[in-house]
């Protein structure tokens, strides 16, 4: 089976972070969502393999599999020592190194798509234990792109891979780019007059003060949740191009695990970091974050949730669960294909919703336009992907 064709042929390139010894989710993959019609012709999927101190077994076993499949990137990247399934760091493993390990991923898979393919219109990355409904997941993009192409006046040209367009769900994090420790605040920043605004990088080494603001603090800033996000692939050919982005991966490469404390440093992911990269070393992008709706999404990977089907219907292109053959049997049983509408803070898109996605649509936009006031110079877009059902059904 061929999970990436031809290069440069496809919409979408996905790269699904894995850790060497995740063969069930691989292999549980292929079986179920990675055999969809567009997989392998429109949707190009690889598995990006942190290999960079792999034994000479785990080295053979892992480029037999790739053999196999043909659908495995080997990255020089360390693998931080993830363990099976669910994805813990064995004994003597700090848990920074296995984080780091991912950012580092991230970023080398980044590198490699946009030179891989350089005519797809978005590169997407992932996780290994997630399951896309591919069809639903491209409609999604295709209707984005239709819907933001011009929005931004810095790209006005008609054709998604120039703007910048990030696609996703969204949160909003601060990083300490001195110790790379992420600070949590939901959908939205604190407001410019909030109390809060000012100790944003709470999550410090031991013995700083508590209220002490990080002298290296970035943010508040919007970062879409690692499980699946996209991101035009002109902005991902700005990332990787950029000097800033490049030096800071190499000093978090570097970071020395040694004297280290627990949760000293690097408590944050490559969800949060990429957000980081795209606030701090891409400021002058006009760039537009367009929110999937969050119902659509299956987000939790205890079983007792799928102890109701009914739970799950709602859910149209992701799940992050990690059973593909318990979730390819529910998808096959219940989801739906529901209409899509896109509503902008810029007024685009001013289609009839529910009262709770207009309310989820309100709190949501609110935070993006405080994340504007709080940085100032910079301009941008807002905009949720809702979709609607037929309610005779």
């Amino acid at each position: 089976m061929r999970l990436a064709g031809p290069r440069s042929s496809c919409y979408v390139a996905l790269g699904l972070l894995s850790a060497p010894t995740h063969q069930q989710y691989r292999s549980e993959a292929r079986q179920t969502w990675l055999r969809a019609p567009n997989v392998g012709q429109s949707v190009h999927v690889h598995f990006v393999i942190r290999a960079g101190d792999l034994t000479d077994t785990q080295l053979t076993a892992a480029r037999s599999e790739n053999r196999e499949y043909r659908d495995m990137l080997m990255l020089q990247v360390g693998t931080g020592g993830a363990s099976g399934p669910v994805g813990e760091s064995p004994p003597g493993t700090p848990r920074q190194q296995f984080l780091r390990g991912r950012i580092v991923a991230l970023y080398g898979w980044l590198k490699r798509a946009v030179a891989m393919y350089p005519d797809a219109a978005f590169i997407s990355t992932g996780e290994d234990d997630v399951y896309v409904i591919t069809a639903r997941w491209e409609e999604q993009l295709r209707f984005v792109a239709a819907g933001t192409v011009g929005l931004s006046q810095a790209h006005a040209k008609h054709a998604i891979r120039d703007a910048g367009v990030i696609h996703g769900l969204m949160y909003f994090a601060s990083m300490d780019s001195n110790t790379y420790t992420t600070s949590m605040t939901g959908y939205a920043p604190p407001k410019p007059d909030g109390k809060h605004t000012e100790g944003r990088c709470y999550n410090k080494p031991r013995g700083a003060p508590r209220n002490e603001v990080a002298a290296d603090c970035h943010g508040p800033f919007p970062f879409p949740a690692g499980l699946l996000s996209s991101m035009s692939a002109g902005l991902a050919v700005s990332l990787v191009g950029s000097a800033g982005v490049a030096a800071d991966v190499a000093q978090l490469a570097k970071l020395d695990d040694e004297g280290k404390a627990a949760r000293d440093y690097l408590t944050g992911s490559q969800d949060s970091w990429l957000g980081y990269a795209l606030h701090r070393y891409i400021p002058d992008s006009e760039l537009t974050f367009v929110m999937a709706e969050e119902g659509n999404w299956f987000h939790g990977k205890q079983g007792w949730a799928f102890s109701a089907p009914e739970k799950a219907p709602a859910t149209t292109f992701v799940f992050h669960h990690g059973d593909h053959l318990r979730v390819h049997r529910l998808v096959q049983l219940t989801n739906e294909v529901p209409s899509p509408q896109l509503r902008c803070d810029s007024g685009l898109g001013e289609a009839s919703v529910l009262a709770p996605q207009e309310k989820m649509f309100s709190h949501v936009s609110a935070g993006f336009k405080h994340y504007r006031a709080n940085v100032g110079h910079r301009t941008g877009h807002f905009c949720y992907l809702f979709e609607m059902r037929d309610s005779s059904n």
